[in-house]
């Protein structure tokens, strides 16, 4: 038996296909922060296979995140920009990219007060910006974007915090 499929199935239907492609960028990229924090504390941890993936997973969250919006204006037409948690992640992606690539250029060894800074702006990026793709409510003022911004600005003190107190599993193992 075959159904009548409406058109707005099939562009519903890309919105969830790119979803799921955002999503697995982002588990690249939390392994890829996860594995240069490993590589901090002396622990050689990565694969050469899983290394092209981890290393373009923020490329991919921005191709993925750029064809969601892409779909989202062919669904929703120019409305679509009027979404205060849409600017929220994109000023929170441009930070952690930026971030990223200090991290990558000054974080060759040790695990000092500006690197831990650094991590928590990786992790609490990709964890708030994980939190904002769940949080559908929040969309189209629910919630008002200075607000969106101070749960930004939480989750990375909240983390900054988080990894200041694990400093000690952080830092590099004794030799014995």
């Amino acid at each position: 038996m075959v159904s009548h499929v409406p058109g707005g199935s099939i562009m519903e239907l890309l919105v969830t296909l790119a979803v799921f492609y955002h999503l697995a960028a982002l588990f690249a990229s939390l392994t890829g922060v996860f594995l240069a924090l490993c590589r901090l504390r002396g622990m050689a941890t990565e694969r050469r296979l899983i290394r092209p993936l981890i290393l373009n997973g923020e490329l991919h969250l921005w191709l993925s995140g750029l064809l969601i919006i892409a779909l989202g204006v062919a669904l929703k037409g120019m409305p679509y920009f009027d979404n205060p948690k849409l600017w929220t992640k994109v000023i929170l992606i441009t930070l952690w990219s930026l971030n990223s690539w200090l991290l990558r250029h000054y974080s060759r060894s040790g695990l000092d007060q500006r690197r831990i800074a650094m991590f928590a702006i990786s992790l609490g990026s990709l964890i708030y910006g994980s939190f904002l793709g769940v949080a559908k409510p929040l969309a189209y003022g629910v919630a008002p974007f200075w607000g969106l911004l101070a749960g930004y600005a939480a989750c990375l003190l909240l983390t900054g915090l988080l990894l200041q107190r694990s400093r000690r599993w952080l830092s590099s193992p004794a030799i014995a």
